[in-house]
């Protein structure tokens, strides 16, 4: 069936009926689960970076607000210590689970990429035999 064009003589109505199309990808059981499984791992690893971006950066502010000690006794020294360690180990946090989610897309995307690939049905709008 070719496509089915329908206009007026004076321009008002205008209308253009085309052929569907549909697209089926043969996929199995195991890459499903396995999709499913990827999809679920990078939303869990987004959660935990941005938790980790957002303490990181919430302990940078408290690190700045902090006035600078003026002498090494001071008990402010006492306070910013485990701060600054507390602000690596975020940030190194941060950076992992981010490049792990970066990651985990890149599996997910990869696993559409062959699926696509492996084979797919066009069926265009057939009456039913």
């Amino acid at each position: 069936m070719a496509d089915l064009t329908i206009s007026s003589s004076n321009g008002l109505v205008q209308a253009t009926v085309r052929q569907r199309q549909e697209t089926y990808y043969l996929v199995t059981e195991d890459h499903l689960s396995s999709l499913k499984g990827k999809s679920i791992l990078a939303d869990l690893f987004v959660f935990i970076s941005s938790l980790a971006w957002g303490a990181y950066f919430s302990i940078i502010t408290t690190i700045k607000s902090i006035p600078t000690p003026k002498d090494t006794n001071d008990p402010v020294n006492k306070i910013l210590l485990p701060l600054t360690t507390i602000e690596s180990v975020f940030f190194w946090g941060g950076i992992i689970f981010s490049l792990l989610t970066v990651w985990m897309f890149y599996q997910s995307y990869d696993q559409i990429k062959k699926i696509k690939s492996s084979g797919q049905i066009n069926l265009e709008n057939q009456p039913p035999q």
